[in-house]
């Protein structure tokens, strides 16, 4: 996907330059900008699915748990099982607590 994106980026720097000599249109320079925004688009979904998988396996592994992630939070320890403090409470409106 980077190198999809470094490709389009020289592309419309290609079209840009043979728009200027008049080769080429603006309609090419604004249907090349397309291409790289949808080239761009793809490389933040293949970044996103790529942090999914990672967290997946994380959870898979069974090591997704605060203390295993080392967040900032308070774990309180009820009947033998733990749960993490709510920090959000107080952000909530009276209607969805």
């Amino acid at each position: 996907a980077k190198s999809a994106v470094y490709s389009s980026k020289q592309v419309l720097a290609g079209i840009i330059e043979e728009r200027n000599v008049g080769q080429r249109t603006t309609l090419d320079v604004l249907n090349a900008r397309a291409d790289l925004t949808a080239v761009q688009e793809s490389e933040i979904i293949a970044q996103s699915n790529r942090l999914v998988a990672s967290f997946s396996l994380i959870s898979a592994m069974g090591r997704l748990s605060a203390p295993d992630l080392g967040l900032p939070v308070r774990i309180t320890t009820n009947d033998g099982s733990s749960s993490v403090e709510d920090i959000w409470l107080d952000l909530r409106s009276l209607n969805e607590k």
